[in-house]
């Protein structure tokens, strides 16, 4: 954000700690019942540049609300806030580019609303809806706002007593490096992309015709980039599209559809961008051409579901510019790797969850240590139901000669080189039980992790949560940086990212009503 420096004050709360020159810690107390506020973050080409609270403020009317925005810099401290009024408005997204605020909204005037069954139908009928962003200056002028018409049909309540709504495919924002910004969003009759430039001028609007379950929206150098995913029962994991565009112009460039070199479907983890060039990144697994159909469970993890990873460099449009790094291991080519996967050092396979690019070149896979364990007592049991009671080893068979406990984080490397290693496993608390064969991950894993980046020192520090800690790993130095207790923290808390050498927890007292935002040391 060059040396500008930004800061956001929580408008309807009482400011209670903090100093004023270091800013490092400060509580925020809620003043009156209706006043509600949300924290974010403020990113820049996925990099952290600062913070914002929006505050819905009292009714104005029947059909509007007060609001106040507010930013604070990466020390919390505190420039200017907006005041202003509109309908019922969601904050989805805040991005930053050429010293510009974008902040998206999803507008009504039917959100929240308290329902009455002789009354929705004139709701229903008089519904209004939109995709609304605001474009602020640095000290604290609206430049230009947008509505993009949605076609969204209000919901009776399924529990509580408001309507509800929502869109098919939720908005999401980013920034154009250079350029301006860049937003998606889809109803119940179109998805579209909208792009505006730094002053909040519309470029161009486009609807997006693919008939796509899932969409993600990445922006690079010049181009905005959407990648489809299209849903299919027999098929879970496959069926990815990339789908790229001029951002001045919205001109499109020639659809990719991922594959690897065998012509294997790949599963994409992650779409983002190479922190050293921002080209784009594709990254994620190699899916095995036999469709084993236990996906999910570690029955599949142990018949092999993946035979690889893999990342891809988009330089370009062209054939020539696409850069593929592919690593197998079914091939039996890796001693670290059973031809199924099983990584022999962490004795476990790896349900890989997320993956990224750092800023040597190296691609990381985060991953949930699925460990197995023969069941040497269930097989026993069938044998003796059989001779006894003469009840069908088929039944104790059935539920599989394994079982599956998730335990531990593991990371895996793929070097531009093509070289995959098991790099260590990050200690995390045990699943609950383990889990026979036809289990779902989700049942069992009990820890979740992503990454945090700082581009100051070029460090990269995987988050992983569990039920007794949050563990801050750096990466490049391959160890915990900070663990922090959650039994410390008896209200809801995140971790979320700070500065340099920092992060920052976010602490909600369900009961004083209070949010604690503290930035702290690595």
């Amino acid at each position: 954000m060059k040396n500008t420096r930004i800061r956001l004050t929580l408008l309807g709360l009482v400011l209670f700690g903090a100093s004023a020159v270091q800013a490092q810690t400060k509580v925020f107390k809620e003043v009156a019942e209706g006043i509600s506020s949300q924290f974010e973050v403020i990113v820049q080409d996925d990099k952290l540049v600062g913070y914002l609270g929006f505050t819905q403020l009292e009714q104005a009317s029947a059909d509007s609300f007060n609001y106040r925005i507010s930013i604070m810099d990466e020390n919390l401290n505190d420039i200017g806030t907006v005041n202003f009024r509109e309908r019922k408005l969601n904050l989805v997204g805040v991005t930053f580019e050429q010293d510009v605020l974008c902040l998206a909204y999803l507008k009504t005037n039917f959100q929240d609303v308290p329902y009455h069954k002789r009354q929705f139908k004139e709701v229903v009928a008089n519904a209004k809806s939109s995709l609304f962003t605001q474009f602020i200056s640095l000290d604290g002028k609206v430049k230009a706002t947008s509505d993009v018409n949605l076609l969204i049909t209000p919901k009776a309540p399924t529990y509580g007593n408001l309507i509800g709504a929502s869109l098919k495919h939720g908005i999401q924002l980013r920034n154009i490096p250079g350029v301006g910004f860049a937003c998606f969003v889809g109803d119940e009759q179109r998805n579209m992309i909208v792009a505006y430039d730094a002053n909040g001028k519309q470029l161009w609007k486009k609807d997006i015709a693919d008939k796509a379950d899932e969409f993600g929206l990445q922006t690079s150098k010049n181009d905005i980039n959407l990648l489809e995913k299209q849903n299919n029962s027999s098929d879970p994991e496959s069926g990815y599209m990339l789908a790229s565009f001029n951002a001045q112009n919205g001109s499109p460039y020639p659809k990719v559809a991922p594959k690897d070199k065998k012509g294997n479907d790949l599963k994409i983890l992650n779409i983002g961008n190479d922190p050293v060039t921002g080209e784009l990144v594709l990254s994620g697994m190699i899916i095995d051409p036999r469709r084993c159909p236990h996906r999910g469970t570690g029955k599949g993890l142990h018949h092999g579901i993946y035979c690889g990873v893999f990342s891809i460099d988009i330089k370009g449009h062209t054939r020539s510019q696409i850069t593929t790094n592919y690593a197998y291991w079914n091939d039996e080519s890796n001693p670290a790797f059973s031809k199924r996967g099983y990584v022999r050092e962490a004795h476990a396979y790896s349900d890989v969850q997320s993956s990224f690019r750092d800023y040597q070149g190296n691609t990381w896979f985060a991953a949930t240590g699925i460990h197995p364990r023969f069941r040497t007592g269930g097989m026993i049991t069938g044998a003796l139901l059989f001779w006894f009671l003469l009840i069908p080893p088929a039944v104790e068979v059935g539920l599989g000669f394994y079982t599956y406990n998730a335990r531990d984080v593991e990371l895996l490397k793929l070097d531009p080189k093509g070289n995959l290693t098991f790099a260590s496993s990050i200690p995390t608390t045990s699943g609950l039980a383990r889990a026979v064969q036809s289990v779902g991950f989700s049942l069992y894993e009990t820890s979740f992790y992503y990454m945090l980046t700082n581009p100051e020192t070029k460090t990269d520090y995987l988050v992983v949560t569990d039920p007794k800690n949050v563990s801050i790993y750096n990466v490049e130095q391959n160890k915990i940086a900070r663990t922090i207790p959650t039994k410390e923290h008896k209200n809801t808390f995140k971790v979320l990212p700070a500065k340099e050498g920092y992060y920052m927890v976010s602490e909600y007292n369900q009961k004083e009503k209070t949010t604690r935002l503290s930035i702290e040391a690595l």
